[in-house]
């Protein structure tokens, strides 16, 4: 990169600098010049009367003065040596410039110090500092090896980079969160910035560079005096120029001269992995039948659904849930969980919130392109312009992005509210380390559920299947009768997805599906396979690119003009002008796969992409598939839509069982036997479950093979299945009662256990006199632990109510 070019990204505030020694050449202690790593080496050895087969080695020199003198010593001669008494005007012109970050190898305040003399405050942090507690500065300065003012007794062994102690200890900065944000800035910059480092010795930092994504945007400014060899090391990580600190900021004050900064206006730029939304306006028409048929059917959404005839929805089925949740947002709620089991109306929801909001002064972002290049540039906009504006966050299916969402907290985000979605049975997994990430405090969330629909959302429901012929052979019922047939528990039991299926399952559209899926089929056996894999892996939201999946096939779809255009195909998947494919509907998804393919289709499919995902385990999003393809708690209301389910699970399992990279996960047979428990198939299970513990690494607790070792055994209670049901229940008490010991394991999946206590079968068996006093005991202890439990997180009080006055009556009886 040219030189002129990189420092008016510095102007711009789109470039980072690393600093090494060389970066504080000129800079000056009480003594006279500061002391590069050798020379400070070579004082320490000096002063220890040790002539060294290698004179440069600090973290030797440092370590022999330790083990000379002492710790104290150290530090203060340390302190001594590295205590800036003055600096240069070049470094008050490098370090007043608006840097996105300074990072830095050295222990010094030079760059905190000069900046200062501009009135400019830097803040320095070491690796034992909380990004969090620092996003919202603007000029902080991450000290890699340790920083002078942090420096202890303590420290001196573990962040203070500098005996050889200390280099063995794990405070590396990838280590650390530190880290992430290091990886992100270097993805955010327009330019990178190394000054008056060597990367001879910077092992960690070295390889993190060593990317062609960095390359090219990387300028190192080294000294003019650097030798041949040195400097074509140096050329591996970018373009060197030989011109010294005093140069550099010479050629700054040049650029400065004639080079206005450009203006960032954060709301007018184009986002690639958002979709942005602001003051949008909808130009309204009354929705044709073909557009309220296109929602049913192939789940599109358009702006006529929403068209009010004397404030009223006339097509669109609104919930007053939908009220409640806008009323939140408006009121400053923070983050807002919505969930629900899939096709419940999540799409829904944010659809509506879409266009209510683009009303208010409120900047709204959905996420759409998780693998943009751009991504970590466009959160860093986002941040920035929340600071002015209002601004809402919406991530669908957020536990497939936790890693997105960990990047929004490397920057200053309290001002930023999120709408997160997720099917019920992984959000309350999820959402406790999100509240705990983004230090939310109390009455800060929201958790809103969608999974059961309102009386004003079934009256929705019947207006817009009576308007427009939805409700087939049950158009003669009366009102009363439709109504009862959408809210009965043995019908469609407010279930939005029940109510869509029992639309799909009609016999018009039933026999159009078929049909569809016949077509492509007899077309082509290639594209009926593409099909069901791109169905799958949209509808379980496991993250594969267009690219995957056409290895995963061996098939390019990407360019094949007959599989672009045919129109069975177009019914269900649509493709964007950037080649992305979009699932049209997950409910005619689900239709598909499980009611028109078979399960030997489905299984076979999704053994394909986990055998392509296991070749790459170390890359984030194949080792998300890899999870998400087996836990149980993500596949289990798709399985178990299957005719004869209780084969199909097992079958399932059975098959990717044989994957060599699953032989060797506790994650996998936790998951295996969680299955089998789920079927009472309780000799597999228990099998599962010792294999499951076989395979924890050292230190780690097995909490959550724990948590289901308890649930085996009240499950084989109530079943008939225990051969000793007090053994088992005081087995399952003991294990449920264990003290979580890591933040990043969920009380509640433990709390919601104690459920199992309060069942009617599991109380005739405890009535027993010999169980009775150990049944009683035991409900008190769970009693305890959930009021404990919600008195420090009162958000889930709601949930667990019922549950504490069940055990209260329990033991008190």
């Amino acid at each position: 990169m040219e030189l002129n070019v990189g420092i008016k990204h510095i102007i711009d505030g789109n470039a980072i600098i690393i600093m090494g020694a060389g970066a504080s050449y000129g800079a000056k202690n009480a003594f006279g010049d500061f002391p590069s790593g050798s020379r400070l080496a070579s004082e320490l050895y000096k002063k220890c009367d040790i002539d060294p087969d290698d004179e440069n080695d600090l973290q030797d020199a440092a370590q022999c003065y330790e083990e000379r003198f002492s710790t104290s010593s150290l530090i203060s001669e340390i302190r001594t040596l590295l205590t800036c008494s003055s600096f240069t005007k070049s470094h008050t012109t490098i370090y007043s410039l608006p840097w996105m970050r300074y990072y830095t190898t050295n222990y010094d305040d030079v760059a905190m110090l000069a900046a200062r003399e501009n009135g400019i405050a830097i803040t320095p942090v070491t690796l034992s500092s909380h990004v969090r507690e620092y996003a919202d500065r603007e000029r902080l300065c991450v000290h890699i090896n340790g920083h002078l003012g942090h420096l202890t007794e303590t420290t001196i062994h573990g962040e203070f980079k500098l005996t050889a102690n200390s280099y063995m200890s794990r405070d590396h900065i990838m280590n650390s969160e530190w880290g992430t944000l290091l990886l992100n800035d270097l993805e955010t910059a327009k330019s990178i910035f190394i000054v008056g480092l060597s990367l001879k010795y910077d092992l960690d930092l070295s390889r993190i560079l060593f990317s062609p994504d960095f390359i090219s945007k990387t300028i190192l400014i080294s000294s003019p005096d650097l030798s041949n060899n040195a400097e074509n090391r140096l050329k591996r990580y970018g373009t060197v120029y030989k011109i010294g600190v005093d140069n550099f900021a010479e050629t700054i004050q040049e650029v400065q001269k004639t080079y206005t900064p450009q203006i960032k206006d954060e709301a007018d730029r184009l986002y690639t992995a958002f979709l942005h939304d602001y003051k949008r306006k909808y130009c309204f028409q009354a929705p044709t039948p073909e557009d309220v048929f296109g929602l049913f059917l192939n789940g599109k959404y358009v702006d006529s659904l929403y068209y009010k005839t004397d404030g009223t929805y006339g097509a669109f089925v609104y919930r007053d849930i939908f009220s409640d949740i806008e009323c939140a947002i408006l009121n400053g709620k923070r983050i807002l969980f919505i969930h629900s089991d899939m096709g419940n109306g999540k799409t829904a929801c944010i659809n509506e919130l879409r266009h209510l909001l683009s009303k208010q002064e409120i900047h709204v972002f959905i996420l759409t392109n998780a693998e943009s290049t751009k991504l970590s540039e466009e959160i860093s906009a986002i941040s920035n312009l929340s600071k002015t504006s209002k601004v809402l966050v919406i991530i669908d299916d957020y536990t497939s992005y936790i890693d997105i969402l960990k990047k929004f907290t490397l920057f200053d985000n309290k001002q930023i509210q999120f709408v997160l979605t997720a099917r019920t049975a992984l959000n309350h997994n999820k959402m406790p380390s999100v509240l705990s990430d983004f230090a939310v405090q109390e009455n800060d969330s929201a958790i809103f559920n969608l999974n059961r629909v309102d009386d004003t959302g079934i009256d929705h429901c019947i207006k817009v299947f009576e308007r427009y012929g939805l409700f087939g052979k049950r158009a003669g019922l009366t009102r009363k009768q439709k109504k009862d047939y959408l809210i009965s528990p043995r019908k469609c039991s407010r279930k939005f997805q029940a109510i869509m299926l029992d639309v799909i399952q009609s016999q018009v559209l039933s026999s159009k599906v078929e049909e569809l899926v016949e077509n492509i089929k007899s077309s082509s056996k290639q594209y009926y396979n593409a099909v069901i894999i791109i169905l799958l892996t949209k509808m379980m939201n496991l993250r594969l690119s267009v690219l995957d999946i056409e290895r995963i096939l061996d098939l390019t779809i990407s360019s094949d003009a007959l599989f672009r255009s045919n129109p069975a195909i177009l019914e269900l998947i649509s493709f964007d002008s950037d080649g992305k494919i979009t699932m049209k509907s997950s409910v005619t998804a689900r239709y598909i796969l499980q009611k028109v393919s078979t399960p030997e289709t489905v299984i076979t499919a999704l053994n394909s992409v986990a055998t392509y995902a296991a070749k790459y385990p170390s890359i984030a999003k194949f080792s998300q598939v890899l999870t998400s393809i087996i836990s149980y708690s993500h596949i289990h209301s798709f399985l178990r839509g299957f005719r004869d389910s209780d084969r199909v699970i097992l079958s399932y399992y059975d098959e990717l069982s044989k994957l060599s990279y699953y032989e060797q996960s506790n994650f996998f047979w936790l998951q295996y036997a969680i299955a089998c428990i789920e079927i009472k198939r309780f000799d597999r299970a228990q099998r599962y479950l010792d294999t499951a513990y076989g395979l924890i690494p050292e230190d780690f607790v097995p909490f959550q093979i724990n948590n289901q070792q308890a649930r085996f055994y009240l499950e084989s209670i109530l079943c008939g299945n225990s051969l000793n049901p007090l053994k088992d229940f005081e087995a399952a008490h003991k294990l449920l009662m264990l003290p979580i010991s890591s933040p990043n394991d969920n009380e509640y999946n433990v709390v919601q256990l104690f459920g199992y206590y309060c069942r009617k079968r599991m109380q005739l068996v405890m009535a027993d006199k010999e169980y009775r006093e150990v049944y009683k005991a035991a409900c008190k202890d769970a009693h305890n632990r959930i009021s404990q439990f919600t008195k420090n997180h009162p958000m889930y009080e709601r949930y667990l109510r019922d549950l504490k006055f069940k055990l209260m009556r329990a033991y008190v009886d």
